[in-house]
């Protein structure tokens, strides 16, 4: 009985730790196309940053291009480089208004002041 309870938690474990980082160790690597954002960003006279987040158990990638910018804009990406979300402008866009309930395991992985 004791070894089942070891295996089950062991599986419960590995499972858990499964479901909550679907998230690439090396971001930048994997994907050529955020690579190049960061390097974008890394090369513009502005503030920006790239957090990674978990949002509908996927991995996502929001790319704040100018934080110091009044009227800057915020973009979420899917691992694939494709636009999902946009946040702020002029207007206070929005188009993911789940995303800040929704969106956990923020990490930042880029950031330049």
């Amino acid at each position: 009985m004791t070894s089942f309870k070891i295996l089950f938690l062991l599986i419960a474990a590995f499972a858990c730790e499964n479901a909550l980082a679907p998230c690439e160790k090396q971001p930048f690597t994997t994907y050529e196309w955020l690579g190049e954002m960061r390097d974008q960003l890394n090369d513009s006279g502005n503030q920006s940053s790239i957090t990674q987040y978990l949002y509908k158990g996927e991995c996502v990638y929001l790319v704040a291009a100018c934080e110091d910018c009044a009227d800057g804009m915020s973009t979420v990406y899917d691992t694939n480089g494709e636009n999902i979300c946009l946040f702020g402008g002029i207007a206070g866009f929005n188009s993911c208004p789940d995303f800040s309930e929704q969106a956990t395991n923020a990490k930042v992985i880029f950031k330049k002041e």
